[in-house]
């Protein structure tokens, strides 16, 4: 399964992309072990290692959380999105990640203000309404 996954990495310039299947197999799970040997393999050979988690907390993602050293909560700025990252917020708290998640806000308009938010305002973020 591994060298089965490392060969579909693609290159482009410094950057080794590794994707998600196109079309989910049916019935199909990743186990935390086979994520755990791909990130071993990934640590071992790169400087940084970029997760794309999709959205649900399934065990692998929750293993992946554990041992990153920082986390990137990306939201857009619909109240329904944002009211999901609070959620995911809440979340990711009470596994005591506080220290390493930051928040992205995607696309924004060109014309407004960039959001930035730094690990002081995560702590104090307000609950949503």
């Amino acid at each position: 399964m591994l060298t089965n996954s490392l060969r579909q990495a693609t290159s482009v310039g410094n950057l080794d992309v590794l994707p998600a299947e196109m079309i989910p197999r049916l019935g199909f799970r990743i186990e935390s072990s086979q994520i755990r040997r791909i990130l071993e393999f990934a640590q071992r050979n790169y400087d940084v290692v970029c997760v794309d988690l999709s959205g649900m907390m399934e065990k692998y993602s929750v293993d992946v959380l554990d041992h990153s050293k920082q986390i990137f909560l990306v939201c857009t700025p619909e109240v329904a999105s944002l009211h999901l990252g609070m959620s995911k917020l809440k979340i990711l708290r009470s596994m005591h990640l506080d220290e390493r998640i930051g928040i992205l806000v995607n696309r924004t308009e060109r014309n407004s203000e960039r959001l930035l938010y730094r690990r002081s305002n995560i702590s104090s973020a307000r609950k949503p309404f």
